[in-house]
């Protein structure tokens, strides 16, 4: 079945879901997609094309679409979001454009209800890439949590003026895992992050705290190392099928903390670590979700530790750790 066919079953759908009158003012478009799809700022312009004018409800509706390839052909996961009500749809097409036209009229009926009804000019509607399958325009329905379209008399500004609140969406990871290279011995690591996503990066700052481990001396019961450090990463994202594959640089700085196990003379001393680090990855799922990382780092510097002037703990050259946990979407 071809892209317009299929565009056309889901163009007949008839919302069953109670009506509410209040329709967004804002929207958030969280697209997801391969490097083959129009981008972002593709969509943001044929919706601008589509509107008559800027949104001016209240709220913001919250627009997750997301591309992946199944088989020979390109599926279109589209959520929605706004106030207490979602809906959900699902598309195929052998071209990414054909499905981003879909992801755009959709977004253009919820900001604009009265489209269902009273469609724009053909005129004013840019064409879409020529390897697009451009969607029909009338007989449009209205998504299933608005189904009382405002007068169309009320959006009369230019087409073009609508301004979109393209902002990324945020997240937060908790992770752990073993870890080995930056006390010169196997520890267990503690790992939060934050920071915003867009559709193809992500950018955020990540802590790791490793858990106190005794290292003896040659003769004596030895120190007891731990470390606290944090440092900024960026991200590519890459996907395949319904997995991303994130792959990231960083730098991370932090201290070491090393405190002398013997009784007579106890002492603590503070040492510094450094260095790039790059980060390969693996996440599922959508608001929570888990995921699973490889990181290595290298030291550019680490502190060296000496007790009675012989040396009882220097970070490895390299540092590797392996984690997992919790990444949450609001």
């Amino acid at each position: 079945m071809t892209a317009r066919l299929l565009a056309l079953a889901w163009l007949t759908l008839s919302p069953e879901q109670p009506a509410t009158h209040t329709t967004p003012g804002e929207y958030d478009l969280r697209w997801v997609a391969p490097d083959s799809c129009p981008p972002a700022s593709h969509l943001r312009e044929r919706l601008e094309a589509l509107l008559s004018g800027p949104p001016i409800g209240h709220g913001t509706v919250v627009i997750d679409a997301t591309v992946t390839q199944r088989g020979a052909m390109l599926h279109l996961d589209l959520r929605s979001r706004f106030l207490d009500r979602e809906d959900k749809r699902e598309f195929e097409a052998a071209t990414c454009a054909s499905l981003a036209e879909a992801a755009v009229v959709f977004l253009a009926i919820v900001l604009e209800p009265g489209l269902a009804k009273h469609p724009p000019s053909v005129a004013t509607i840019p064409d879409p890439p020529a390897s697009a399958d451009a969607l029909p325009a009338p007989a449009i329905p209205t998504p299933p949590f608005i189904t009382t379209p405002p007068p169309p008399s009320v959006r009369r500004s230019s087409p073009g003026a609508a301004k979109a609140r393209a902002t990324p969406h945020p997240y937060v990871r908790l992770g752990a895992g073993p870890e080995y290279g930056t006390l010169d011995a196997i520890t267990f690591e503690f790992t939060v992050s934050t920071g915003a996503a867009w559709s193809r990066w992500t950018l955020g700052i990540e802590a790791r705290y490793l858990t106190p481990r005794v290292l003896p001396e040659a003769t004596g019961p030895g120190a007891l190392y731990q470390f606290l450090g944090a440092g900024p990463h960026a991200c590519r994202r890459l996907f395949v099928s319904n997995l991303e594959l994130p792959v990231c640089l960083g730098f991370d700085a932090g201290w070491i903390r090393a405190e002398s196990r013997r009784l007579r003379e106890p002492s603590v001393r503070h040492g510094f670590w450094t260095g790039p680090v790059a980060t390969l990855g693996i996440s599922g799922g959508r608001r929570v979700r888990g995921y699973a990382n490889l990181q290595v780092g290298i030291t550019v510097h680490g502190t060296r530790f000496l007790i009675d002037d012989v040396p009882a703990m220097t970070p490895f050259p390299v540092t590797f750790s392996l984690s997992g946990g919790l990444e949450i979407n609001p």
